[in-house]
Formats: C-alpha cells, structure tokens, sequence
C-alpha cells in the first residue's frame, strides 16, 4: 500500500468515531440534529439515488459499496423491506458502527477491501456513492473489476463522484466530468446515463442559515420540509456540468468483461 493511501485511510478512519451521517434526517422527514453545511446536499442525493432505485425493475437485491457507517445502507433496507441489503467497507470500524447502529435491522455488513480480496455475489443493484473518489487511480480499474463481480449478468451500477468543477478534498484522489468517468466504467459497464447535479449557489449559503446559526436550529417539520423542497426543486438539479458540483451514472454490467 503506498504511502498516500496509508495517509487518506488514517483520515478516512477518524472519521468513524462518531456518525455523523446519522443526524440528518431523510425525507420523508428531513431534519438535522447538528449543524453540517453538508445536510442538504447528503440529504438530497440519498432520496434521489432512493428515487432511481426505486425505478428499477429487479432489486431483490442490493448492495453499498464503501458503506461507511451504513447510513445509506439503513436507508436501502428502510425503503426496498422485501430487498437483501448487503453493506461492504475496507474499514473493520465503519463496519463495526455500521452493525452497532442497524443491530435490528437484517442488513448483512462485511468489512472486506475488494482490491485485495476480490469476492463474487450476484446483486441486482450496486451503489457507489462518494467512493470512486477515494481509489487510488492505479487500482481504480481493479476496483470496478471487482464492483463488477459482486452483480449480476444484468446488474445496474448508481454511483455517484464529486465533479472537477469542485476542488480535490485533501481525502479524496481526483475529481471527475462527464467524460473522464464515462471513461473508466466503460471498461466493465455500459453507461446509460449521467447526470450533474448539485447546482453551484449562493443561496445554498443562506438555506443552511436557516436550518442553523448562532441562536437556532431549526426543528419544525413543516418549515424543514419546505427548505427540503425548495432545495431540491431549485438547487438540486443543474442545467449542464457547468454549474455542477457532482455527477449521478447510471450503468449496467456488461456481459462480455
């Protein structure tokens, strides 16, 4: 493992002492219990990647690819009952977090790095929602090697990466457009979709005084949900890369990798 790689999994680690993830609400009832200036953002994409799923044909079953603390995971099981849901992270932390905060629900979560122990399943669905950003780029193709044999023959991919139009968080490798990520799934998927989201805004500014300042947080469902709405019908959806500051793929695995 390099020494860059070694340094963004001790970060990455730290974050896992507390989750975080865990106090925003998603809809249908959108909320936060500690100001982030994230809780719109993660919020928003969540109920949309919940909202594509939701349109796919087969998913008996799914899988969260880089789970983290399982926050999106719990959302999947919460909303596809009658899905096997499946959660898999490099760190043994995030995964031990993962069990101790969905310790009701039948979520199976797996701490395993898919570069180094490649394992075969057969999900209808995968997700990968801010984690190709995380691979080093010389091991990115391994990774969607391995991504790839964990679906099946018709498996669809949801995945979701910062756009260059972002600066590189100290964290992440790279950033990615349109073409670049096209690119690299195109050795194992066929890309069906892209789309940019998460519109660049000044107002996103004032929204997240709103929800919290220095004399409130606010806790009103009703008053939540607007900001929610206004949100995602205003600043969630972007008219082109340019204004965007990350990227939805939608991909099916291909049959002859």
């Amino acid at each position: 493992m390099s020494d860059n790689m070694q340094e963004q999994q001790l970060v990455q680690e730290s974050w896992y002492d507390f989750p975080y993830h865990y106090l925003t609400g998603i809809p249908p009832k959108f909320g936060v219990a500690r100001f982030y200036d994230w809780h719109l953002n993660y919020a928003s994409a969540i109920d949309f990647l919940l909202e594509r799923i939701g349109k796919e044909k087969k998913r008996v079953s799914i899988v969260d690819i880089g789970c983290g603390d399982g926050r999106l995971t719990s959302e999947l099981a919460r909303c596809f009952p009658y899905a096997r849901v499946a959660g898999i992270d490099y760190s043994e932390r995030a995964i031990g977090l993962a069990k101790a905060l969905n310790a009701r629900s039948s979520i199976e979560f797996v701490a395993c790095d898919l570069i180094a122990d490649p394992r075969k399943d057969s999900f209808d669905v995968a997700v990968l929602m801010e984690v190709y950003e995380h691979i080093e780029p010389a091991k990115g193709e391994a990774f969607l090697h391995s991504v790839k044999d964990l679906m099946a023959a018709d498996g669809v991919l949801h995945l979701t990466v910062p756009h260059v139009n972002m600066p590189t968080d100290p964290h992440h490798f790279r950033h990615f457009d349109a073409a670049t990520i096209r690119a690299e799934l195109e050795k194992f998927f066929t890309v069906e979709e892209v789309i940019p989201f998460e519109k660049i805004s000044k107002k996103r500014r004032w929204l997240n005084r709103i929800l919290a300042n220095k004399l409130f947080i606010l806790n009103h469902d009703g008053l939540l949900s607007r900001v929610f709405k206004y949100y995602k019908s205003n600043l969630f959806y972007c008219g082109s890369e340019a204004q965007c500051q990350r990227l939805y793929v939608r991909a099916v695995r291909r049959s002859d990798t």
